[in-house]
């Protein structure tokens, strides 16, 4: 007759047993999990040549999975890989969109996916992230950064923009010049010319701008833009069209950086277009 306990000392335990199934379903996994926390452990220590050798001998191992592509991202992010840094991430983002939706990995993907030029993913990672992001200054940040990527898809993403804006400038408060820069040029381009002007009369000294704009993960067009809008605020006219005439060449806001020459050079009494009259409220 069986002892009533021997049964429990030669049972696995649950969490063993799914461990046990796991493996049987997806030979190789837990290899797989013992690369990526060694490749996570690396990316954590500044190891990022030692973390993609990880990533990729994970991907070897199991190829549809999609956290070891994460790992690759950020590894290839970090050693200024960002084209293939962007590949790693799409895929990833293929495999399992909710692998990049954590405050941590979400906001490192989005931030090297700008940097790439890749807005559009960028856009589709970042509602998750922030929905799942606790009240903090890196929130704001990173509404600054989605407000910065949908300018950056152009035209019919500036209501989304000036809205991703806002959201920075009343979490974080109006004297970041990133947020309130971002939102100046944003309301000049829906017409908003008025309260444009006034969010930008409160940004830094030029000295630190250069210094934000630098930081940007823009193009050169859209910067230009964001100086144009400072040195209005400051009064240099002269600086403001040179500004603006290199922000005409790029193909998004060609049309109204031309627009916004035009006013410049435009006599005083005209320089307020329909749209600006538009939007001021009858005394």
């Amino acid at each position: 007759m069986a002892l009533p306990f021997a049964s429990s000392l030669t049972a696995p335990s649950p969490a063993g047993a799914s461990d046990f199934w796991d493996e049987v379903k997806n030979p190789g996994l837990r290899r797989y999990h013992r690369r990526l926390a060694e490749g996570r452990g690396a990316a954590a220590a500044g190891r990022y040549e030692d973390a993609l050798t990880e990533a990729d001998a994970a991907i070897a191992r199991i190829p549809n999975r999609p956290e070891a592509f994460v790992l690759r991202g950020r590894a290839l992010g970090a050693l200024g890989r960002l084209e293939d840094a962007a590949e790693a991430y799409g895929r990833a983002f293929e495999l399992g969109p909710e692998a990049l939706s954590s405050p941590t990995e979400g906001r490192g993907a989005a931030e090297f996916l700008a940097r790439g030029g890749r807005y559009e993913l960028a856009a589709r990672i970042l509602p998750n992230v922030l929905g799942r992001m606790p009240p903090s200054s890196t929130r704001v940040e990173l509404y600054a950064l989605y407000g910065d990527v949908l300018m950056s898809l152009g035209p019919d993403h500036l209501r989304e923009a000036v809205g991703a804006y806002r959201e920075a400038v009343r979490r974080g408060g109006p004297h970041d010049p990133r947020s309130a820069l971002g939102l100046a040029l944003a309301l000049r381009r829906v017409g908003e010319l008025e309260e444009a002007r006034a969010l930008s009369r409160g940004v830094s000294a030029r000295g630190r701008l250069d210094t934000v704009l630098a930081a940007l993960p823009v193009s050169e067009a859209e910067r230009a833009g964001r100086r144009a809008v400072a040195l209005m605020a400051a009064g240099d006219r002269e600086g403001a069209r040179r500004a603006w005439t290199a922000a005409a060449e790029g193909e998004l806001f060609r049309e109204h950086a031309q627009e916004e020459i035009t006013r410049l050079d435009a006599p005083p009494e005209h320089r307020r277009d329909r749209r600006d009259r538009r939007n001021r409220r009858p005394r």
